[in-house]
């Protein structure tokens, strides 16, 4: 099968051919080069079919494994998700025809001796890097970090989405992006997706604090690190992770006699705390205990959370341990349903709380694991707030084993559900984000109806076959306002789909809340007392037989050996050939060649080298003035360490350069410029002091394993 659109005659090259290729190139410019190679070798420089597709294939196989992670991470996707659709979708119309010509290679070597071919398929390799890296950072699947910023998103996106195109055209394959994408419809849903986000984000975060990005980051790598088992035993800092301790006499009795079961009112610092013993052990020195009292020190982070109940510390009464929490005036919220007829808008603003609460968690990259009303408590003027982060984890570890699944069973997703039936040996399922929303549509239903799902299914393994099965509870709503109603049947039909992909994010949910949400209204008057595999697809199959017209080709193509390709290294290998022990003087000029090479193709990581090499006089002469451009240019590009050396320059002539350009390599995840700006803001040198936010840059660098960062709070006396 010839994928492309013209039969341009097959080269080949054999021993027979060769002192006619040899009498060719004396007639060109680069002769002096072939004949030495030539008399040096032996053999003639001119590339033989079989060496050039064992050039080039190789690298459209690296093509082919990218796709395949990107178009994982869209499917892993926790934010952004139809973002990540778009460039999955570009990505995997091109691995149709990559795979294609690769499959019939023997057929199709005239494109592969295309001059410049090779370096369009590394261009096209470094595009797919860069998407790869792009929709890791805005999917959520490597925690906190730009994912919440709707310009940085849209900027991004149509940079690489352009970059694609053209790097996918100058292959000149069988399918073109136009066939199939309609670009005006993909900025439409770009659009509405964006909408969604920054209404989300401008929700959960608008009564935070003024440093409260930098709060959320630190969270999202204490949380990873709390549940990483291998992170538990390498990071030193874990040992001093711990919640506030609060001295028992600070606690004093209170003049009521209140009690929620086991929960006792007591008052602390003038206000009234809630008392509850802690169940698991939290003083030893297990995975276990640590991971408690991490998760504790992250709830006391929460405070600044309008929907999430306080945390303020713990303390030891009567040789037990407690934790000392908001008081809720009015206990849990199915005890609040079971006794007091809720109103329909009273019950809309309730969802949108505990939604907005759940929101926060998420972006900090902690899922709860138990969403239900009896794990929301309603404190005065009916306010409701999430509690019980027993079961919480950060999102991709696994969760922590249920002791008691039937407590949980109802409100759990059909996937997760499997691993709890009796007689079933599924294998074990982690808890995704996608769970969470399925378990928020079955607690939307309980705050709906007012009564626990399933009530009428007496045993666990009964409702667990019911709702695998694609089964689920019944949506018959009593009178009531029909926008509320509509809203929430809305979610609950989204959030219950079976197939995990399938359930919206919480962007989506948000804008739907929101639209039917009135902000003049008030939660008081709103509730009334009431005393009772196949590797070919479809696409290849259906596209096969019009690949010969599906290309146009430029008239006076043509077929050029070009030997400038066959010297460029791959450029993972050429970092390697860098950082090669014992390196000669060869090798560090094949480095700079390579990083020069692949610098001009676009790669910004190599633009960044090439300064470098300059900015040190390693193996070139020493250029400070070259050098400083080209970190800018990868700085702007979004390489952090391009960024942290290109702020460096300017930090005794420029102190806004300096401090702009070392905050944008923070905030990418530079390690080195969360310690350096840390120390600028505590100390107040080289920018404004600012001790609280400088502090919150050492704690973030401290978690990554930065030593100097880990002494300057032990210094300051700071815990983590």
């Amino acid at each position: 099968m010839n994928i492309l659109n013209r039969n341009f005659p097959k080269i080949t090259s054999g021993p027979d051919d060769d002192k006619a290729q040899y009498e060719t190139a004396k007639k060109s410019k680069k002769f002096s080069l072939f004949k030495k190679s030539y008399k040096e070798n032996g053999i003639l420089i001119f590339k033989t079919t079989t060496e050039i597709v064992e050039k080039i294939v190789p690298e459209l196989e690296v093509a082919i494994k990218l796709a395949n992670i990107i178009i994982d991470i869209y499917e892993r996707a926790k934010i952004n998700r139809e973002i990540c659709r778009i460039m999955a979708d570009r990505v995997e119309l091109a691995m149709t025809s990559i795979r294609l010509l690769i499959r019939n290679k023997d057929e199709n070597d005239e494109i592969l001796h295309r001059k410049g071919y090779y370096k369009s398929v590394m261009r096209f390799n470094r595009v797919l890097g860069d998407i790869k890296g792009f929709i890791e950072e805005i999917s959520g699947v490597k925690g906190f970090k730009k994912y919440v910023y709707a310009n940085y998103i849209k900027g991004k996106f149509e940079e690489y989405r352009d970059e694609f195109d053209h790097a996918y055209k100058a292959l000149q394959l069988a399918i073109t992006i136009e066939q199939f994408v309609d670009s005006e419809k993909e900025n439409k849903i770009i659009k509405k997706s964006l909408d969604d986000l920054n209404g989300c984000y401008k929700d959960v975060y608008k009564d935070l604090k003024e440093n409260h990005n930098l709060v959320m980051e630190k969270l999202s790598v204490l949380a990873t690190i709390i549940d990483n088992s291998k992170e538990m035993q390498n990071n030193s800092l874990v040992d001093n992770i711990n919640p506030p301790k609060i001295d028992a006499k600070s606690i004093l009795p209170h003049e009521s006699i209140k009690h929620h079961g086991n929960i006792k009112l007591r008052r602390y610092n003038a206000q009234d705390v809630a008392c509850k013993i802690i169940k698991f052990p939290i003083d030893g020195d297990t995975p276990e205990s640590k991971k408690i009292r991490g998760m504790l020190a992250i709830w006391n982070q929460l405070k600044d959370c309008t929907h999430i109940i306080k945390f303020y510390g713990i303390t030891k009464m009567d040789a037990e341990d407690y934790m000392i929490i908001e008081w809720a005036e009015f206990n849990n919220l199915k005890n609040v349903y079971e006794n007091t007829k809720l109103s329909w808008q009273l019950k809309l603003f309730i969802a949108r709380d505990i939604f907005r609460g759940l929101c926060f968690l998420h972006f900090i990259g902690i899922l709860h694991h138990d969403v239900k009303a009896e794990n929301i408590l309603v404190t005065s003027g009916y306010k409701c707030k999430l509690s019980n982060f027993e079961l919480s984890r950060a999102m991709g570890e696994n969760s922590k084993e249920v002791t008691d699944p039937k407590s949980i069973i109802r409100w759990m997703a059909p996937e997760k559900l499997a691993t709890y039936h009796s007689e079933r040996e599924g294998s074990y399922v982690r808890y995704t984000d996608a769970c969470e929303m399925f378990s928020f549509g079955m607690f939307l239903w309980e705050l709906s109806f007012n009564r626990v799902p399933y009530n009428h299914i007496d045993k666990s393994d009964d409702i667990i076959e019911y709702v695998i099965n694609g089964n689920r509870e019944t949506l018959n709503f009593e009178k009531g306002p029909s926008d509320i109603i509509e809203t929430f049947t809305e979610i609950i039909t989204l959030a219950w789909k079976q197939d995990p992909r399938d359930r919206p994010q919480d962007p989506a949910v948000s804008a739907i809340l929101g639209r039917t949400f009135s902000c003049e209204s008030s939660p008081m008057s709103f509730y009334e007392q009431d005393n009772n595999d196949s590797t070919t697809t479809s696409l290849e199959n259906s596209q096969s037989s019009n690949m010969e017209n599906s290309i146009k080709m430029d008239e006076d193509y043509n077929i050029v050996f070009d030997d400038d390709d066959d010297d460029l290294l791959p450029f993972n290998n050429v970092i390697e050939l860098h950082n090669k022990p014992n390196k000669t003087e060869q090798d560090k000029k094949l480095a700079w060649e390579y990083f020069n090479a692949h610098a001009e193709l676009g790669n910004k990581n190599a633009l960044f080298w090439k300064a470098h090499y300059l900015s040190e006089g390693y193996y070139v002469e020493k250029d400070k003035k070259k050098a400083i451009p080209l970190f800018k240019e990868a700085a702007d590009a979004g390489v952090a360490e391009a960024q942290y050396r290109y702020a460096m320059e300017f930090i005794k002539v420029n102190p806004d350069i300096f401090l702009d350009y070392l905050t944008q390599s923070a905030e990418n995840g530079y390690i080195l410029a969360m310690y350096n700006l840390g120390m600028c803001y505590t100390k107040g040198q080289h920018a404004p002091k600012n001790t609280d936010k400088g502090i919150e840059y050492l704690k973030i660098a401290a978690l990554k394993g930065h030593e100097k960062a880990i002494d300057a709070l032990k210094k300051l006396d700071i815990t983590i």
